[in-house]
């Protein structure tokens, strides 16, 4: 009886790995993903971002309020990123993101892009529960770190240094 506890334990705990989202991606590359600007006329590729020390992909709805304290934070932040680029993403309207850009974001940063998944290739690649949803990747844009909910400006500068 006692070798069926121990049997049932490690099962149980190998098995957890599979639920966890860096086990199943973490070391995989970013995914192509083409992001409409919101001047409605340029797009941006994620694999065609700026080389940097680390890339923060978040997908975001522009009505959630977890979604607007999380960019909120990082943009008051922003200079504490200066190797990192940002490429804010949802499948809301682009008048949507425009509101939401004039009232969290306000102005433009080199490092900071924002606009509309037009393909949903976020959400086919990592399959989110909810949102926000982010995405950190090395400087050799391979999948360092997953977050599944809101994160901290802490944690993200943990992860890109």
């Amino acid at each position: 009886m006692k070798y069926f506890f121990a049997v049932v334990t490690l099962l149980m705990t190998s098995q957890c790995r599979f639920l966890d989202p860096d086990a199943r991606r973490l070391g995989k590359p970013m995914p192509s993903i083409d992001v409409l600007l919101l001047d409605s006329a340029t797009v941006v590729n994620t694999k065609n971002l700026p080389n940097a020390s680390a890339t923060v992909l978040v997908l975001f709805d522009p009505y959630c309020e977890i979604c607007s304290n999380e960019i909120s934070a990082i943009m008051k932040s922003i200079n504490k990123f200066d190797n990192t680029q940002f490429c804010f993403m949802s499948i809301a309207s682009i008048a949507d993101i425009r509101t939401f850009y004039a009232s969290y974001m306000g102005k433009k940063y080199p490092n900071v892009h924002i606009g509309v998944d037009t393909g949903w290739a976020y959400l086919r690649y990592f399959k989110p529960l909810g949102v926000p949803h982010t995405s950190v990747f090395s400087s050799k844009k391979k999948l360092k770190k997953e977050f599944l909910s809101q994160v901290t400006v802490e944690q993200l500068l943990a992860e890109v240094k």
